[in-house]
């Protein structure tokens, strides 16, 4: 069976979120304040702000 987690590569799930903006480049004060836009769990849509 195929490792579907570990590494970011065509055909394997992911949890991840997308942020309205990157936390790399906010003053890390700031970084409390970043909304969540969408949150996928195991390649489904589980929540969209």
């Amino acid at each position: 069976m195929a490792r579907k987690q570990g590494s970011i590569t065509v055909g394997k799930m992911a949890d991840f979120v997308i942020l309205e903006e990157n936390p790399f480049e906010v003053d890390r004060r700031n970084i409390k304040d970043i909304q969540v836009l969408k949150t996928i769990k195991r390649g489904i849509p589980v929540y969209q702000g």
